[in-house]
């Protein structure tokens, strides 16, 4: 079965030297051929696996994860500074002598509804009979990433219980959660404020 992917996020270039002074600047860290070979490897996967759908087009957005320079304080948070010391993840997933970029992926049918989930090594299908932590939080992030108009999706490395940060059309910030078992959409600076020091602490994170 040939499946047509139609990616919905802005596929980025590297920005020069510049420093980053934005927070979108993070959307220059993978170039259009790193995501374009994620993007093919996606609709690999899909062909291999179990999961069949009769829809023409499907969409495939992505969750991009980031490492840290220095260390990362509450402050950093709090006042959006954090994006100045995001890095490209130094991770690099290697499938059959081909590296791959550090990501994941979540692809979804025209009517928004999850296919599943994956990065380059491995493709998850979501069904509807199947009811989990996963399904609901990947379906609540496509859900709320048209309502908030979200842009960019991402993740930082070392963080504990990898929390999903998105990046909105007119750079606001918010924190997907899933810690009382129900997923909600937080602002950043709400998600962090009602974070005690221990959660920081938990999370790698100098909260000085």
């Amino acid at each position: 079965m040939k499946i047509t992917i139609v990616i919905l996020l802005i596929i980025c270039q590297y920005a020069n030297s510049k420093e980053m002074n934005t927070k979108k600047d993070i959307m220059n860290f993978y170039t259009n051929e790193q995501v374009g070979s994620l993007s093919q490897k996606a609709v690999n996967l899909l062909n291999q696996s179990s999961c069949k759908s009769s829809a023409d087009n499907m969409s495939i957005v992505y969750i991009f994860k980031y490492d840290y320079n220095d260390s990362l304080k509450k402050k950093d948070f709090l006042d959006n500074s954090f994006f100045r010391k995001l890095m490209p993840s130094k991770h690099k997933i290697l499938v059959n002598d081909k590296e791959y970029i550090d990501a994941n992926f979540l692809l979804e049918k025209k009517d928004g509804t999850i296919i599943g989930s994956g990065n380059a090594y491995n493709f998850y299908p979501e069904r509807s009979s199947i009811k989990g932590n996963r399904l609901t939080m990947n379906q609540f992030i496509l859900n709320e990433m048209k309502k908030l108009k979200i842009s960019h999706l991402f993740m930082i490395n070392k963080l504990a219980n990898w929390p999903v940060f998105g990046v909105t059309d007119d750079n606001q910030v918010f924190v997907f959660d899933y810690s009382n078992k129900k997923p909600k959409a937080f602002p950043l600076d709400e998600f962090i404020k009602n974070r005690s020091n221990s959660v920081f602490e938990k999370w790698d994170v100098d909260n000085k």
